[in-house]
């Protein structure tokens, strides 16, 4: 009994997969405005708290895939202390949709990242307005998506994914006295708008 409730969801899930199709008729460019929660896990999980976080990409279809570009922000707090960090994300994406039905379009992408985090509070001399130092931390990483857009028309449709992936930056926050922390994993959950201009003419 457990093996067939444990099959189950895969047969089903297969099933889809393969009464669904590339989407190949969309053309011109994607817009996909989202909002959502952004947690941290690993060593960056140890000082940073989750937080709603915004998210902006474009996307242009080749043949069956999306190729695109985007930007996300949120701003994090921290675990027994007051200050908050703000954090500034790029990402490049490769992406593929498929068509299951008339109103159900789910869809995989792979990203590499960039990401700045920097302190929120500023930093002043004594009583002097003179900036002491800015400590930014940045690098690189990748993450995997897997989301559904719920068609609503033409040209518009509601978009849900979840996220997650892994990053590096550098220098660690040992400068900021919270230990050698350098890397960590991001989860997120987003929920938002994709828009295509001109698939509605």
């Amino acid at each position: 009994m457990r093996a067939a409730r444990t099959a189950a969801p895969a047969l089903v899930a297969a099933a889809l997969l393969l009464g669904a199709s590339a989407v190949e008729a969309q053309t011109g460019p994607l817009f996909r405005f989202a909002f959502g929660w952004q947690d941290m896990s690993g060593d960056m999980g140890e000082v940073l708290d989750g937080a709603v976080d915004a998210e902006f990409s474009i996307m242009y279809p080749v043949k069956a895939i999306r190729l695109g570009a985007g930007a996300n922000w949120v701003s994090f707090a921290m675990d027994d202390f007051e200050e908050s960090w703000s954090q500034v994300r790029f990402h490049f994406l490769v992406g593929y949709p498929y068509q299951i039905n008339d109103w159900l379009r789910p869809y995989v992408e792979g990203r590499a990242t960039y990401r700045r985090l920097r302190p929120e509070d500023d930093r002043f001399y004594g009583g002097e307005e003179e900036l002491l130092r800015d400590f930014v931390s940045s690098g690189t990483g990748f993450e995997g998506v897997v989301g559904t857009e719920f068609i609503l028309s033409r040209a518009a449709s509601i978009d849900v994914s979840f996220a997650g992936g892994a990053f590096s930056v550098s220098p660690d926050l040992s400068e900021e006295g919270l230990g050698a922390i350098d890397s960590g994993l991001a989860w997120r959950f987003h929920v938002g708008i994709a828009w295509f201009p001109t698939n509605g003419r």
